[in-house]
């Protein structure tokens, strides 16, 4: 979808369309009352603006669309469309071992359990072993730390997914 075509939507379509890019209402709604975007820096630059004024209860709305890392089994059956990106950001991941795919499991479940959130990383780009690698050294982290850390992760997945979604 071209950014002309993008403005010209309605409010429902818009929200529509944001959602596959972010969860959090709050971002949606504040982007919403932004349009018309002059151009596609002003819509990311809006976006980032606009995400790190939210609160923390936004972000973790937000973190609540993402699937764990890991199981992609589950990206579709609960994603649907954001589902899509996902699937192709965590690439390589459905061809990691039983063993790995248990370690990735537990140290999910750890980190959740610790911080109350999922762990967020913008996976683009990233192979299986480096996701691997930034989850155990992020388990240990202060919650603090972690929801920042997360924030920010979640900002590049919103703008690469934004880029991915609408073009000049």
């Amino acid at each position: 979808m071209t950014l002309k075509e993008f403005n010209q939507l309605d409010s429902e379509q818009t929200a529509d369309v944001l959602k596959k890019a972010c969860g959090s209402r709050n971002w949606i709604s504040k982007m919403i009352g932004s349009k018309p975007f002059n151009g596609m820096k002003t819509l990311l630059s809006t976006s980032e603006k606009i995400w790190f004024s939210l609160t923390k209860t936004d972000w973790q709305e937000a973190f609540s669309f993402h699937p764990k890392i890991g199981d992609i089994r589950e990206l579709e059956k609960r994603f649907g469309g954001s589902g899509e990106f996902s699937a192709k950001e965590q690439t390589g991941m459905e061809r990691l071992s039983a063993v790995l795919l248990n370690e990735i499991s537990r140290l999910n479940d750890e980190y959740e359990m610790k911080n109350g959130f999922i762990f967020i990383i913008c996976a683009s780009g990233k192979t299986p072993d480096e996701m691997l690698n930034e989850l155990k050294k992020r388990t240990h982290l202060s919650v603090e730390s972690e929801l920042n850390n997360a924030a920010y992760e979640q900002n590049k997945i919103t703008l690469l997914r934004l880029e991915k979604i609408i073009s000049e």
